[in-house]
């Protein structure tokens, strides 16, 4: 049964809020990010939540939290800088918390952005990028990602706020560098209305180690 533990621990500007599960099926450990704090992103968005509960499914233990000045988080938002150093504390309370475990970190929208820039220090076997806002934050420099990390993006056909053509493009330029999974669902906007299950299954399908879980 899913069933998350509500920890805290000590963030560069205060306490950071962090729902988290302990799972012995797999040696594996993923963090997932919400998306804007600005724009009502919180740990308990239900992208967030249907990612966290399909990779608990496949046996990892799994972290979601709040970036500063998010829910019990304390601090401000700061314009994605400090959200990454969160995110940096987390996977190394992670690491210390899970030893011998693969990371595997992701988020969605806004989150996804702060997931590439932590990923890219090497650290993340399996890069989890749901409706990654390129047109707006950066996602460059994907030749920095260490070869080992896998890396698979989720797309809406029909997203409302992150141009999906866009997302498209930089996947098939960035994947000249590194290869990229790319994953569409039809006829799906930003927040999947409706497609909770198809992002689900597409979640498990990214999946580098499914075929050693099931």
């Amino acid at each position: 049964m899913f069933k998350e533990e509500v920890r805290f621990l000590s963030g560069p500007v205060g306490k950071l809020e962090l729902q988290v599960t302990a799972h012995s099926l797999v040696p594996i450990v993923g963090i997932f990010c919400h998306p804007h704090p600005l724009h009502e992103g919180t740990l308990h968005n239900k992208v967030v939540s249907t990612v966290v509960k399909a990779w608990y499914g496949l046996g990892l233990s799994t972290i979601r939290f709040n970036f500063r000045g998010v829910g019990q988080s304390e601090g401000a938002y700061n314009e994605g800088i400090g959200e990454t150093a969160d995110l940096k504390a987390v996977a190394e309370w992670a690491i210390k918390q899970y030893p011998g475990h693969q990371l595997w970190l992701g988020g969605f929208s806004f989150g996804s952005g702060i997931a590439f820039q932590v990923a890219k220090q090497g650290i993340a076997e399996h890069l989890l990028l749901v409706a990654p806002p390129v047109h707006h934050m950066d996602f460059g420099h994907i030749e920095k990602m260490p070869k080992h990390t896998d890396c698979a993006v989720i797309q809406g056909e029909q997203d409302e706020v992150v141009p999906y053509e866009q997302v498209r493009q930089w996947a098939n330029q960035a994947n000249a560098r590194h290869p990229i999974q790319f994953w569409k669902i039809p006829d799906t906007g930003h927040f999947f209305h409706g497609q909770l299950l198809e992002l689900r299954d597409l979640v498990v399908a990214a999946c580098p180690l499914i075929q050693q879980v099931e």
